[in-house]
């Protein structure tokens, strides 16, 4: 199995549902929110965080042999420690993610100021336990209370 990003950058999906954490598989300090209709707005690997900021990378996977695609692979991130209202903290995050087709999408958006963590976020697909493939974004602390979240997405 082998993975190429085809795409990364700045992002306005469209939430469809959240769960929280349900299997030995997934490791995240929030729920997982499942999207749609990924729309990259740019192309950059260093952002500034703010509040509704959404960034995430587009991945193609290969088999090596022509066979059957997974169904899920593993999404994992890397990043500046995390700590949640409650003291909760974690610096890598796991779960599970569709593969449509032959594409998969993993991604983040700063929903919470405390989320907002300058440094190296690392986004990478692993499946069977071999590594696909990583992006890492450069986050820059932000620069004022700005937030995109009434930012219109069309």
């Amino acid at each position: 199995m082998h993975g190429e990003i085809v795409e990364f950058g700045g992002t306005t999906p469209e939430p469809m549902s959240s769960s929280p954490p349900s299997s030995p598989d997934t490791k995240v300090l929030t729920p997982v929110v499942h999207v749609k209709n990924i729309r990259f707005v740019n192309h950059a690997d260093r952002l500034v965080a703010e509040r509704c900021l959404g960034f995430g990378v587009r991945l193609r996977l290969t088999s090596d042999d022509g066979g059957r695609l997974p169904e899920r692979i593993t999404a994992i991130f890397h990043h500046p420690r995390v700590t949640r209202p409650d003291q909760v903290s974690a610096t890598d995050e796991s779960y599970l993610t569709k593969v449509d087709g032959d594409m998969a999408y993993i991604g983040f958006t700063f929903d919470q100021a405390w989320e907002m963590q300058p440094g190296d976020w690392t986004f990478a697909f692993a499946w069977d336990g071999e590594l696909l493939a990583s992006k890492t974004f450069a986050i820059a602390p932000p620069t004022s209370a700005g937030s995109r979240c009434d930012v219109p997405t069309s």
